[in-house]
C-alpha cells in the first residue's frame, strides 16, 4: 500500500513538471512546422541494420504523419531504399493509407528499378531527373554451380536432403539445376512478377501495356518512362518547389523527419501516464536460425537467445498476446524445433501471431508453424517444408598444397564427419536416415500447427518454395497483412480492444565482433579452410565461400536451410 501511495506521488509530480516542457517542446517543433508544412521521410534503414523493426517504425511513422493536421505533404526520400518485395507492398500499403488522411506524397529519384516505380506509382506526384538512365528487365534468378570448379581443385561435396524441391546442395553436387528447381524457381518469378506489375497496373491503369513493352528495351531513357505514365514528371530537384507552392497556394515550411520526430517524440515520453496495464509484445527475429552462439558478423535468430525470451514472455501476467516478426531464410533445424517447442508452450498460455517479411521459409517457417496465425505478405517468400544436410571433402585438394591428414581411431565412425574422408555408404545410410527423421519431425510440427493432415503437408512441402500469395491458397498462411494486421488480430485473439494494449518491441540483437584474435582461436579445421578460401591459395577456391555457412552451422546437423539464388531485375 504504501509503495502505491509513493508511485501515485511520483507520478503526480512527474505530470505536474513534464506539462511545461512538454508543452514547450511541442510548440518548437510546431513552430518549425508551421500552421501546415512539409515532412522529409527518408526511407533508407538506420544503423541497427534490422530490417524488420526498422519495417515497422517506417508503417508506424507514415501512421503518424497522416494523424497530424499540420503535416500537408510528405517528401519521400528513396536513396539507400534496401526492400524486398514484401517490404515494398508494406510501404504500398503505409501510402495509401497515409493519402487516405488527404495528406499529399511525393518523391523525386535520380533512377529507379521496378521495384522503385511500384512504390512511385501510389504517389500523389512522382519526378525523374530527366537526364536519368533506367535499366528495367524483367524477372530472373541467377543459380550458380560449382561441381566441375570444386572437381578442378580436389573438393567433393556429400548433401542429402528430404524433399524433392529442397535444392540447397545442388549448387555444390550439378552442374546445371533440377527440373523441379527450374519449375519452383519460374513458378515463384512468375507470381512475384505479376504480383509486381499488377500493383503498377493498379495504381496506373494507363502504365500496364507500355511497361510491359519497355521491360524488353532496357536501358531506357526517362523520356520512355514518363510517356509510359510511370511517373508525372521530369524535373530536377530544384524546381519542385515551384510545383508545391501551385498545389499548395503558398510556400510551405519543409522540415526533416528527424527534427519532426524529435520534438515529438520527447512530448510524447514525457506525457506517459503509466507503465501498467496490458502489453501486446512484438519480438523481432531476423537473420539464420543458429543453434548455440549467435553469429558474430550478421544478425541470427539464437535458439539460446530466443527460447528463454519467449519463455519470460508465458510467465510476464501483463503481456497479453505476442506477435513474432519473422524474417529469416532457415537455418539449424534442431534450432527451429526448440523455437518452435517455446512457442506452441507460449500460445498455450496467451496467442501468439506470426507476421513473415521478405523471407520467411525452411527453418524460418518451422519456429513460427505453433502460432495461433500466420500472416505473410503476397510477396512474402516462405514455405520451403524440408531438410538438407551433408559435408564438403577436402582430402584431394589439400593433398595438392602437400597438406597430410592421418587418423588414429579408437572407437568407430571416428572423424566421420570431418572434412578430411568422406562417408562410406553405411555411413551415409545412416545419414540419410537422420535427414528424413528431421523431416519427418518438420512435418510433424506444420501438421499440428496449422491443422492440418500430415499428408496435405507433404503435399505442399519437399521444401518447395512460395510466394505468400500461394502459400494462402495452400493453407500454409492464414491472412495477407503485415505487422499491423498481426497486431490487430494478436488483439482480437487475447480479447483486447482494437487500441489496447500497450506495444513493446523486443530484438535480439547479434554480439559484438570480437577482433580477428578471436577468430583464430578455437575454429580448427573450419576457419582453417575458411582463410584457405579466402586467400585463394587453391585455383578456384572462391567458389567454396558458399558452403562455408554450411559448414560453420555444425555440419553433422540437419539444416532447414532454404537456397537463396541471386533475384535479377
Amino acid at each position: 500500500m504504501a509503495l502505491s501511495l509513493i508511485s501515485l506521488g511520483l507520478t503526480g509530480l512527474h505530470r505536474l513538471l513534464s506539462a511545461p516542457l512538454r508543452l514547450a517542446l511541442y510548440g518548437l517543433g510546431r513552430m518549425r512546422l508551421g500552421r501546415r508544412g512539409v515532412v522529409r521521410l527518408p526511407l533508407a534503414p538506420g544503423r541497427d541494420g534490422d530490417s524488420q523493426h526498422h519495417r515497422v517504425r517506417l508503417l508506424n511513422t507514415l501512421q503518424e504523419l497522416g494523424d497530424d493536421p499540420a503535416v500537408a505533404e510528405v517528401v519521400l526520400d528513396l536513396d539507400g531504399l534496401s526492400v524486398g518485395w514484401s517490404g515494398i507492398q508494406d510501404l504500398q500499403q503505409g501510402i495509401r493509407r497515409l493519402k487516405g488522411t488527404g495528406t499529399r506524397v511525393t518523391a523525386h529519384v535520380d533512377g529507379a528499378g521496378l521495384r522503385e516505380l511500384s512504390l512511385l506509382a501510389t504517389l500523389d506526384r512522382a519526378t525523374l531527373t530527366p537526364s536519368a538512365e533506367l535499366m528495367l528487365t524483367g524477372l530472373g534468378a541467377r543459380l550458380a554451380f560449382y561441381a566441375d570448379a570444386l572437381d578442378l581443385i580436389g573438393v567433393e561435396v556429400q548433401v542429402e536432403s528430404a524433399g524433392r524441391f529442397k535444392s540447397f546442395g545442388e549448387s555444390y553436387i550439378r552442374t546445371y539445376a533440377s527440373q523441379e528447381n527450374r519449375e519452383q524457381l519460374r513458378e515463384l518469378l512468375t507470381d512475384l512478377q505479376d504480383q509486381l506489375l499488377g500493383a503498377i497496373a493498379l495504381a496506373r491503369p494507363q502504365s500496364a501495356a507500355p511497361l510491359t513493352t519497355l521491360l524488353g528495351q532496357a536501358p531506357q531513357d526517362a523520356d520512355s518512362v514518363l510517356d509510359a505514365g510511370l511517373v508525372d514528371a521530369l524535373a530536377y530537384p530544384d524546381e519542385l518547389k515551384a510545383n508545391r507552392r501551385a498545389v499548395h497556394g503558398s510556400e510551405l515550411s519543409v522540415m526533416s523527419y528527424s527534427a519532426y520526430s524529435w520534438s515529438r517524440g520527447w512530448s510524447r515520453r514525457l506525457g506517459r501516464k503509466q507503465l501498467g496495464g496490458p502489453v501486446v509484445a512484438v519480438v523481432h527475429l531476423e537473420g539464420a536460425v543458429t543453434y548455440g552462439e549467435q553469429s558474430r558478423r550478421s544478425a541470427s535468430i539464437s535458439s539460446d537467445t530466443v527460447v528463454p525470451l519467449l519463455n519470460g514472455l508465458a510467465e510476464q501476467s501483463q503481456v497479453s498476446a505476442v506477435v513474432l516478426s519473422v524474417q529469416s531464410p532457415g537455418g539449424s533445424a534442431l534450432a527451429s524445433d526448440l523455437i518452435a517447442r517455446a512457442v506452441r508452450r507460449l500460445g498455450e498460455k496467451k496467442p501468439v501471431v506470426a507476421v513473415f517479411g521478405d523471407v520467411s521459409a525452411s527453418g524460418g517457417y518451422y519456429l513460427a508453424a505453433p502460432a495461433a496465425e500466420i500472416i505473410a505478405r503476397p510477396g512474402t517468400i516462405t514455405g520451403s517444408i524440408g531438410v538438407v544436410g551433408g559435408k564438403p571433402v577436402f582430402a584431394a585438394a589439400l593433398a595438392r598444397l602437400g597438406v597430410r591428414d592421418e587418423t588414429v581411431a579408437v572407437g568407430p565412425d571416428a572423424g566421420m564427419f570431418g572434412p578430411f574422408a568422406a562417408f562410406t555408404p553405411d555411413q551415409r545410410r545412416r545419414y540419410q536416415a537422420s535427414i528424413a527423421r528431421a523431416y519427418d519431425r518438420f512435418l510433424g510440427v506444420v501438421s499440428a500447427g496449422r491443422r492440418m493432415p500430415r499428408e496435405a503437408v507433404h503435399a505442399v512441402a519437399q521444401g518447395r518454395v512460395w510466394t505468400g500469395k500461394q502459400a494462402l491458397g495452400h493453407g500454409l498462411i492464414d491472412h495477407i497483412g503485415d505487422v499491423h494486421t498481426g497486431l490487430g488480430r494478436a488483439r482480437v485473439l487475447s480479447g483486447l480492444g482494437p487500441s489496447e494494449g500497450r506495444v513493446v518491441h523486443f530484438r535480439t540483437a547479434p554480439p559484438r565482433w570480437r577482433g580477428l584474435m578471436d577468430l583464430a582461436s578455437g575454429r580448427g579445421q573450419v576457419e582453417a579452410l575458411s582463410a584457405l578460401a579466402g586467400l585463394h591459395l587453391v585455383p578456384g577456391a572462391a567458389v567454396l565461400a558458399p558452403l562455408l555457412p554450411l559448414l560453420r552451422r555444425q555440419p553433422h546437423h540437419p539444416l532447414a536451410l532454404m537456397p537463396l539464388p541471386d533475384l535479377l531485375d
